[in-house]
C-alpha cells in the first residue's frame, strides 16, 4: 500500500546510545546512575529548499526567526521540526522500560485522521479491559503501519492520506493514551508544580504538531451535568480474599475497592492519579509543510513572497503515538521517582509495593 511511504525515510542505524555511561554487570548492560548519551546522526541534513528566506505559514519559520533576527528560515528547520523528536522517543523508551517494570504500560493509539474516527469502527471500553486485551492490542499496534488495533479503521484512514499524498497536501487528527496499572496518590493537589494533570500537559503540549489536549471525557464532559459527569465507586468487595493476594485484590489492572463505575475524570483527581487507567487524547494538527505555494512572507526583506515546500510528510498522527508516549512515560517516571525515590530501582519498587499494600489496610 502507497500509506505505508507516508513517513520520510529513517535508518536505524544512524542511532547509537554510548556504552561509556553504561555499567556492566555478568555481561548486562545496567545503568550506574550517571547520565545516559544518546546519539542519531541526520544524514539527510539537505533538503530542497527553494527560497530558505520565505517563511513556511503555521510553521516555527518566522517566529523563531523574527525573535532571534536571523534571516534564513533553514537555520532553524532542525531545531523547529519533528526531526527534533527523535531524541524524544529514545529517550522516553528508557523511561517506557522503567515503568513496564512496575506493571505500568502506556497504551498509544491512532483516534482519528481527517475527521474518519475510530469509535465508528469499535468501541473499547478500557474500564473492563484485561492484561490479555493489552498484550493483544499492543502486538497489533506494533505490527499496524498506522498505529491501530482495527483493521477496518487502518484501511479507511489509509485511503485518506493515498488521497492526500498524490494532492501534495497533509493531514491531522488525534491519537489517545491510555495507561494502566498507575497507583493511587502520584502528583499533588497543593503544589501546583507537581500537580500531575499539569505536569502531564506541559510535557505533552510542547510536543511539535500538538495542539490540545483532554483528560477523560474532555470536552464531552462539560456538556454533562454533576450528577452524569460523576465517578461514582463500584466498591467491589475483596475482604473474603486473601487481602493482599495481587490475584484477588486487584480487578484486571485497579484495585477492587477503588475501582469506578465511569472514568470522566480520565484517572486524575485534583491533580493526583486515583488508580483508574489514565485516558488522555491529544489533537495533532496538519504538518504545515504542503506542496502548494501559500501566500507568504520574505523575513530578510519583510516583503510578500509564495512559499516553498521542502521535503516533508504526509501525516504524522501514527507517529505522534510514539512520540507522545516517549514524553509521557518520562512525565509519569519522573512522577514516581518523586514520591518513592530516585537512587536505585529495587528501593522504588520495594518502596511503591510497601505502599500500595498500606493505602488498601482497613483503619481501625
Amino acid at each position: 500500500n502507497s500509506h505505508t511511504s507516508y513517513r520520510t525515510f529513517f535508518d536505524s542505524k544512524q542511532l547509537g546510545i554510548s556504552s561509556q555511561s553504561l555499567g556492566l554487570e555478568n555481561h548486562i548492560a545496567q545503568t550506574t546512575g550517571s547520565p545516559i548519551s544518546i546519539l542519531i546522526e541526520n544524514h539527510a541534513l539537505t533538503s530542497n529548499w527553494e527560497n530558505e528566506y520565505v517563511a513556511r505559514p503555521n510553521h516555527a519559520d518566522f517566529t523563531t526567526c523574527k525573535k532571534h533576527h536571523l534571516n534564513s528560515c533553514e537555520l532553524v528547520a532542525e531545531g523547529t521540526s519533528a526531526r527534533s523528536t527523535a531524541l524524544l522517543v529514545a529517550a522516553g523508551s528508557i523511561a517506557v522500560q522503567f515503568l513496564s517494570s512496575l506493571d505500568i504500560y502506556i497504551l498509544p493509539f491512532t483516534n482519528s485522521i481527517a475527521g474518519i474516527e475510530l469509535c465508528d469502527y469499535d468501541n473499547t471500553n478500557f474500564l473492563n479491559y484485561s492484561p490479555e486485551d493489552l498484550i493483544a492490542d499492543f502486538a497489533t499496534i506494533h505490527d499496524s503501519q498506522l498505529a491501530t488495533f482495527n483493521s477496518e479503521f487502518e484501511q479507511a484512514i489509509a485511503t485518506e492520506i493515498d488521497n492526500a499524498q498524490e494532492n501534495g497536501d497533509t493531514l491531522g487528527g488525534t491519537i489517545k493514551l491510555v495507561t494502566f496499572g498507575l497507583p493511587v496518590g502520584l502528583g499533588s493537589s497543593y503544589e501546583k508544580d507537581k500537580n500531575l494533570k499539569s505536569q502531564i500537559a506541559t510535557g505533552l503540549l510542547s510536543i511539535p504538531s500538538v495542539n490540545g489536549i483532554e483528560f477523560g471525557s474532555g470536552f464531552e464532559g462539560s456538556a454533562l451535568t454533576g450528577l452524569q459527569y460523576a465517578d461514582e465507586f463500584s466498591f467491589q468487595d475483596a475482604d473474603e480474599y486473601d487481602i493482599y493476594s495481587a490475584a484477588n485484590d486487584y480487578y484486571q489492572f485497579t484495585p477492587r475497592k477503588f475501582l469506578r463505575l465511569s472514568n470522566n475524570c480520565g484517572g486524575i483527581e485534583g491533580g493526583i492519579s486515583n488508580s483508574m487507567p489514565l485516558e488522555l487524547m491529544l489533537s495533532v494538527k496538519p504538518i504545515p509543510t504542503v506542496d502548494t505555494p501559500l501566500n507568504s512572507i520574505n523575513i530578510a526583506t519583510n516583503s510578500s513572497a509564495l512559499s516553498s515546500s521542502p521535503r516533508h510528510d504526509t501525516c504524522i498522527v501514527p507517529s505522534m503515538c510514539y512520540i507522545a508516549k516517549a514524553q509521557l512515560a518520562i512525565t509519569l517516571a519522573s512522577a514516581i521517582q518523586n514520591k518513592f525515590g530516585q537512587d536505585s530501582f529495587e528501593d522504588i519498587l520495594q518502596a511503591m509495593q510497601q505502599y500500595n499494600k498500606s493505602i488498601l489496610d482497613i483503619k481501625e
